[in-house]
């Protein structure tokens, strides 16, 4: 009888345990797939390079919906000199995956960045060295027809052992 309670028991906490909800790698990782068949890649890669032009808009209003189209993942890293890792990475948004201004908005508040940074493509200048003012945060990127980019850039450049550059962009379609 004993047995049967123990066997009972451990198989429900292992059923609880594995329903449990799963916490995100990254930003949106459940609305978006990864892309692997390089002929879709060149196909969305090429959308991502039209809508790349600047915007001159400098706000973003909590009711906007915005539909998530990609994250693209790009940069090098290396963890022993001489022998750098290429990233790029291509993730395309699921249907009907909505995200509002104030997901957005909240976003900064979670991560705690006092600040949503609006910027036009920004100038190397200002990410590329360890201390660069946006080296590290979140900037939202204003693009053509209603398009935004949520950038993030990431840059440890020339270290001892480790370096890196990481840009990350979501790309989003406003469509109210």
């Amino acid at each position: 009888m004993k047995k049967i309670i123990l066997t009972f028991l451990l198989s429900t906490s292992i059923a609880s345990f594995s329903q449990e909800e799963t916490k995100e790698h990254f930003l949106f990782e459940r609305k978006l797939n990864l892309a692997t068949k390089n002929d879709s890649i060149s196909k969305h890669i090429k959308n991502i390079e039209e809508i790349s032009i600047p915007a001159n808009i400098d706000s973003l209003s909590s009711d906007s919906k915005w539909e998530l189209l990609y994250l693209h993942e790009t940069g090098w890293q290396e963890s022993m000199p001489n022998n750098p890792h290429t990233i790029n990475n291509l993730y395309i948004g699921k249907q009907n995956n909505i995200v509002t201004g104030k997901d957005l908005k909240d976003f900064f508040q979670s991560i705690g960045q006092k600040e949503i940074v609006f910027n036009q493509l920004p100038p190397e200048l200002s990410y590329m060295h360890r201390g660069a003012p946006l080296n590290g945060k979140f900037t939202i990127i204003f693009l053509k027809n209603n398009h935004i980019t949520l950038q993030y850039i990431h840059s440890y450049p020339n270290g001892n052992q480790s370096s890196w550059f990481r840009k990350t962009n979501y790309y989003l379609k406003r469509i109210n």
